[in-house]
């Protein structure tokens, strides 16, 4: 019975990515209706997609694959599985659901949005277009994009007043991610601000609290990892949901 469920489990979860591909395959932006509603603006006001559009795939969605999951679950606990009652039939489901929820989270997530090209190249590839219309849409003018590269910025110590990012470095490819931090920093004049938000996790950084107490040794000012999914950026269920666990914003002065 435990192999079964492990099967079937498994075979939902191939069900959802072959939904995610078929969904992606013109693109990742029709697969935004998944995403919060200021996710959804922000691509329209870029013209990646159109609302008429997002309301149709998330009617197909809802449609079409909300009801293939529950009968494939449904069909698979009572009528292959043989499942009689409330209780025996509610574990099963709870085992399938659960199973699914980790193809969801490592694989698709993890792995094939985190680290392949399947669901944008916006990060592997610069789009100049598409940040100089970012910056139209958020009406920021005083502003100009180079092409670079994280690891090794082609700028001379303390160039910048003040250095941020957002999400960007746990895409970054690297055995160090603590290593970006400081080339980042390196580049911030003395007594300049950064403000870093990522996913600082123990699997992607390593000790984050280390690290803070590292350039706390080194000078920096003010050094803090501000939790940012207790409701300040995300709640926690938001967090668990999206794959965001372990987001902080480092914050100080140098």
């Amino acid at each position: 019975m435990i192999v079964k469920i492990i099967i079937e489990g498994v075979l939902l979860g191939a069900l959802l990515v072959l939904f995610c591909a078929v969904g992606i395959r013109k693109g990742a932006v029709n697969m935004v209706f998944l995403y919060h509603a200021d996710v959804q603006d922000r691509c329209v006001q870029n013209g990646l997609i159109t609302r008429e559009r997002i309301w149709q795939n998330r009617k197909i969605f809802k449609g079409l694959g909300v009801p293939l999951y529950f009968t494939f679950v449904l069909v698979s606990v009572y009528a292959v599985n043989g499942a009689r009652g409330f209780w025996p039939g509610f574990w099963q489901l709870f085992a399938i659901l659960s199973i699914l929820n980790l193809i969801d989270r490592l694989l698709i997530d993890e792995y094939w949005v985190g680290r392949t090209k399947a669901w944008g190249k916006e990060y592997a590839s610069y789009n100049k277009p598409l940040c100089e219309a970012n910056a139209r849409a958020e009406g920021v003018r005083n502003t100009s994009f180079r092409q670079g590269d994280a690891l090794h910025l082609d700028f001379p110590d303390e160039t910048f007043n003040a250095v941020v990012s957002n999400y960007v470095y746990h895409n970054i490819p690297s055995r160090d991610r603590q290593a970006i931090l400081l080339e980042t920093l390196r580049v911030l004049k003395k007594g300049g601000t950064f403000a870093l938000h990522d996913i600082f996790s123990r699997a992607k950084y390593g000790d984050m609290e280390s690290f803070v107490q590292k350039l706390r040794a080194m000078g920096y000012e003010r050094v803090e990892l501000i939790d940012t999914t207790q409701n300040l950026f995300m709640s926690p269920s938001e967090a668990k949901w999206m794959a965001l666990s372990g987001s902080a914003l480092l914050v100080g002065k140098k």
